[in-house]
Order: C-alpha cells, then structure tokens, then sequence
C-alpha cells in the first residue's frame, strides 16, 4: 500500500468510521477536522511527528484536536501509522471558563 497524505485519509476518514458513531458526531468530525488538514494535508500521515501536532495543538480549538485524535487513533487502527503522535493530547484550557 502507497503511503497515504493527511488530506487523502481525512476525505475518506469519516464515512468510512461509521460504525458506533452518530450523524452528528461524524458532522463535528468533518468540520473539526479542517484545521488539520490546512496544516497538515500534504504530508504524509506516517510523517507526522509529536512536537509539531503539540505545537499545532496549542492554540486549536477543543474540536480540532479531538477530531485529529480521533483520526488518527483510526489511522493507526487501519495500519497507517505506526502510533498515534497525539493520542492522549488535550487542548490547552488555560484562561478558559470549566
């Protein structure tokens, strides 16, 4: 199997992941998943690394990084990663009302 791009498994990620989850949740999946895309679409999905998804991370939206982690939680299910490089990031809260 080709390696696969952000982009190209992002397209096909969602539906393709129906199973146990909702309509809704697969349409915050597909929006939340944008903005990682935007930064991240062209490379490769096995090229990712820790350091740049944590800076990334920094200053996304909760959706955001919750979609990405979902993704590639998937990604690695479906054997294209060989770990996912966020599967325990959270958003940063800090200055956020609980």
């Amino acid at each position: 199997m080709r390696p696969m791009t952000v982009a190209e498994y992002a397209s096909r990620w969602p539906m393709s992941h129906r199973e146990g989850r909702g309509d809704e949740t697969l349409r915050l999946y597909i929006y939340g998943i944008r903005r990682f895309v935007d930064r991240f679409g062209e490379r490769r999905l096995d090229q990712l690394w820790l350091l740049e998804c944590l800076v990334w991370a920094h200053g996304a939206r909760t959706l955001d990084v919750s979609s990405a982690r979902a993704m590639l939680n998937d990604a690695r299910r479906d054997g294209l990663v060989a770990q996912n490089p966020i599967p325990w990031l959270r958003p940063d809260r800090s200055g956020r009302r609980r």
